[in-house]
């Protein structure tokens, strides 16, 4: 832990980890697609395949943020040579978290509601007060909790995506905590959260609360600090890598397609899989990322996951109540509908990251930046 960082913890931007996030969100919008924004019954019973691995991929979403955090915080963490510089960039670590995650985040709890009171005819947008709870839980990042609450039993409001969110922010909070706890014994710490959630069969909790993606990000981060795997990765041809993470993602999305019954060690099989795909992904290669349309695509809606993530529900219930306004049955169009909100969720989403999340997290670094050189010059005056 104490090893100087290697290529592995640069701050670079891994294409390939953005084509995954891409590839991903797709995904899961897909899975959504079944029941947000077309009757559940046309794939379930109907002609339209059904598919049920959207949560695999949540998994691969989990993995990615785990060993992103683990590559840039460590060397700030671990580096240092006492308690005050160590909070000092711990705080520094949750101040950017907050200027990227929190001000967009909170603007789509607030369009959400606005959409619940003044465009709800159809009831699809739930209650004021059902949306006012998830709301708070979105705020406070408890909408996990909230969701093992209502699911199955009640309707939850359009913001229920917001559980894995308060997952990945709870690891965010607690994961320098752990850090500055476990210092060096934190690699044995993690591959014990890994372990003990692998040979449990997840009940409602367990699928909602599950740290073993996370935790398997992150110990790729720690693993490859040192960069000796890339270096490895740079010695194999590009199609081998490609071919790899293909079949490693078809059988990501093969498993996630599964039940529990199929599989009782369906979760934990695909938080080593989501693993495996980060790992082997992290090279400078660029395996995934390609000139043709599709992974040029996926690149695009991985820049943007984090709008598009937030907004894609919100999308399908609009469109949803304009249909019923229009007494016009998507069910009768299934693909011109599905490409309508394919097209307006790439629109808004684009419009989110352009002209909120991005332009806020810029000014957020800059204000970061600024406020930790304030801390080094003030420790630097009491030193002198």
């Amino acid at each position: 832990m104490s090893s100087p960082p290697g290529p592995a913890s640069k701050s670079r931007l891994i294409n390939d980890l953005e084509v995954l996030r891409g590839f991903g969100l797709c995904v899961v919008i897909l899975h959504h697609l079944q029941g947000s924004l077309l009757s559940k019954t046309l794939f379930t019973e109907g002609p339209w395949p059904s598919y049920r691995g959207g949560g695999a991929v949540l998994d691969l979403f989990f993995c990615i943020s785990g060993f992103i955090i683990t590559r840039n915080l460590l060397p700030q963490l671990c580096e240092v040579g006492s308690r005050t510089v160590f909070w000092r960039n711990a705080r520094f670590f949750w101040l950017n978290r907050i200027f990227r995650l929190i001000p967009v985040a909170w603007m789509w709890l607030f369009i959400i509601l606005g959409l619940c009171v003044f465009y709800n005819d159809s009831g699809v947008f739930a209650s004021l007060e059902t949306n006012l709870r998830w709301t708070l839980a979105g705020i406070f990042n408890y909408a996990n909790w909230l969701f093992v609450q209502y699911f199955g039993h009640a309707q939850a409001a359009p913001s229920f995506v917001y559980w894995t969110l308060s997952l990945e922010e709870q690891f965010y909070i607690c994961f320098p905590l752990l850090i500055g706890l476990l210092g060096r014994r934190l690699q044995w710490f993690l591959i014990a959260l890994v372990a003990v959630q692998f040979f449990q069969t997840r009940g409602a909790y367990g699928m909602l609360f599950r740290t073993d993606a996370i935790a398997m990000g992150a110990l790729v981060g720690i693993w490859t600090r040192n960069g000796n795997w890339e270096r490895y990765l740079a010695t194999l041809d590009i199609r081998l890598i490609r071919g790899i993470l293909l079949v490693l993602l078809a059988v990501l999305c093969y498993i996630g397609d599964l039940r529990q019954s199929q599989l009782p060690l369906q979760v934990g099989i695909l938080a080593l899989l989501s693993g495996s795909i980060v790992a082997v992904a992290i090279g400078e290669k660029d395996a995934l990322t390609g000139n043709w349309w599709l992974p040029r695509m996926l690149l695009w809606a991985g820049r943007r996951s984090y709008s598009i993530y937030l907004c894609h529900i919100p999308v399908m219930y609009a469109m949803r109540e304009t249909a019923y306004r229009l007494d016009w049955n998507m069910d009768n169009h299934v693909l011109l509908s599905i490409a309508v909100c394919a097209c307006l969720i790439a629109l808004v989403g684009n419009a989110s990251s352009q002209l909120v999340e991005w332009p806020i997290r810029r000014r957020g670094l800059a204000f970061s930046q600024a406020w930790l050189e304030r801390k080094k010059a003030a420790a630097a005056a009491a030193v002198t």
